[in-house]
């Protein structure tokens, strides 16, 4: 009798095949492999439960047999997560800026007290 797994129920068939996939060989088609899922549960390479990187940052979860959820979305609904993402990108470099201008600071400081 196997024994079961902590993931039972949500992980694949462990056959060679699967065991030897990589990161990658199912981006576009399943979620297991792809190499665009983020932050979730993972075996072999294998996202068994994770997060589409490609969607909007509020995206359901997705499992490692799922079809892929990117490719359903509309022209619309991928144009809108551009411009979030492009908004991101915005937002970090604002953050980076300051910690540019506090790092400026505390050196200026630092030089000017001797210490």
């Amino acid at each position: 009798m196997p024994v079961p797994t902590l993931y039972e129920g949500i992980e694949p068939e462990w056959t060679e095949e699967n065991i030897l996939k990589e990161s990658g060989d199912t981006t576009f088609k399943k979620c297991g492999w792809c190499e665009y899922t983020t932050s979730g549960i993972v075996k072999y390479d294998c996202m068994l439960r994770s997060y589409c990187g490609l969607r909007d940052k509020h995206s359901l979860e997705v499992d490692w047999n799922d079809d892929c959820k990117y490719k359903k979305l509309s022209k619309e609904e991928k144009l809108k997560i551009v411009k979030d993402k492009l908004y991101s990108i915005s937002e970090y470099a604002n953050k980076i800026q300051r910690i540019e201008e506090q790092i400026y600071v505390i050196l200026k400081e630092m030089n000017k007290n001797g210490n």
